[in-house]
């Protein structure tokens, strides 16, 4: 089976599901194909700048065919500010010629174009949303009249024709779910709810000799006795990490053993107040595969505001999760704690709430087992394959009585 994966971007050795989700495929036998625009993730913004290009190099890469870490082939297709030359799309589907055609979105420019192409050719198209309520704007489609409005309805146009070609959307949550649903129009009857996955080959908890978490832990000057919270991902104002380490410098005033771990990058000044702060750590952007052995020498994860596949990863390590009450993907919940979000006090006695290690451990325990159970990008592979050959024998059948 050919499967062609369309997305607006690509970079390489990222944990997103642009990169995870062909790479699974592949493994469980498909050919598979990425589509992607010119430009690495966030290449048109300042947070490129500032977070990734240490890291990753260029934001724009030449169009062309490249190899990747796995046996998934891109093609990065001519774009500009990441939105697809006009036909680009259509043209390279064709040249292609997938049995299937995946996006991940409902109303950008490259799952419109791979909705026209899927029309004319008669290939199944399959589409996701990862737009949760917690990233949305407060009030945003209650404003009566306006830019709002104005933005909302030229969204469902453009995915009326994305929904129409759709044999599935696969919502990443229930209020992924809701937005598909209520704002961009897709029937229920094409909805299904597939939480995002881990790479469980990378991201396991720790081994019971404990002797890498013991040296990670020591080059990181944290004592035995510390807790050490993490966060991991964009070191900027919108993800309010600055809430975690004002929790921590309070607790720490309260005389309980915290640190505070940073992982990631951001303006300097921003990163500069993170650092000032009593018990902190920061540590600079680091490759996939270097932060599991981070998360196995941590005891809890924090994330302030939103969801992030981050936190899917630390569950997978085995790590308890303290998240903001916006979230609302279900899978991360019940792991831990939540606390009213935008209050350093309400994050602070969140985390006291942990501070007793068996506590932790059967928070950790029940995260690490709800990740190897169902949410591995092996099962999610396996079923999204099963979905695909389906589809296309429901077609053959058609074909055949037609």
């Amino acid at each position: 089976m050919r499967v062609a994966v369309v997305t607006q971007w690509y970079s390489e050795g990222l944990g997103y599901s642009e990169n995870l989700l062909p790479a699974a495929l592949a493994r469980a036998g498909a050919e598979v194909h990425i589509l992607a625009g010119q430009g690495q993730i966030y290449a048109h913004t300042d947070k490129y700048e500032v977070i990734y290009r240490d890291v990753l190099g260029d934001a724009e890469l030449p169009p062309g065919t490249y190899a990747t870490g796995t046996s998934a082939v891109l093609h990065r297709l001519p774009s500009t500010l990441n939105v697809p030359n006009s036909d680009v799309v259509q043209g390279a589907l064709a040249e292609l010629a997938p049995d299937i055609v995946q996006t991940f979105a409902i109303v950008d420019a490259w799952s419109f174009d791979s909705a026209l192409f899927c029309k004319s050719s008669d290939v199944p198209l399959f589409t996701e949303n990862h737009v949760h309520e917690s990233v949305v704007p407060r009030g945003l489609w209650q404003t009566p009249r306006g830019w709002a409005v104005g933005v909302a309805n030229r969204l469902r146009s453009r995915a009326t024709t994305v929904n129409n070609e759709t044999v599935t959307c696969f919502a990443i949550s229930d209020d992924t779910y809701r937005i598909a649903n209520r704002r961009f129009g897709v029937t229920r009857s094409k909805l299904r709810i597939q939480p995002l996955g881990v790479d469980t080959d990378v991201f396991r908890p720790a081994d019971d000799r404990g002797w890498q978490r013991s040296k990670t832990r020591s080059g990181l000057g944290i004592a035995d006795d510390e807790i050490a919270c993490v966060y991991t991902g964009r070191l900027s104002p919108d993800k309010a990490p600055h809430l975690l380490a004002e929790s921590v410098a309070r607790l720490r005033a309260k005389g309980l053993p915290l640190r505070a771990i940073f992982v990631g990058a951001g303006d300097a000044a921003y990163v500069d107040q993170l650092r000032a702060c009593q018990g902190s750590i920061v540590l600079p952007f680091r490759p996939t595969a270097e932060l599991p052995e981070i998360y196995r020498a941590s005891d809890v994860g924090v994330w302030p505001r939103e969801e992030s596949t981050s936190q899917l990863d630390a569950m997978a390590c085995g790590l308890p999760l303290v998240v903001s009450d916006r979230v609302s993907a279900v899978e991360r919940l019940g792991v831990g704690a939540s606390f009213r979000e935008g209050s350093a006090q309400a994050l602070a006695d969140a985390i006291a709430s942990l501070r007793d290690p068996s506590v932790r451990r059967t928070f950790g325990h029940e995260a690490a087992q709800r990740i190897a159970t169902g949410l591995s990008w092996h099962s999610i592979a396996r079923g999204r394959l099963a979905a695909y050959e389906g589809e296309l024998s429901r077609r053959m059948r058609r074909r055949i009585r037609g």
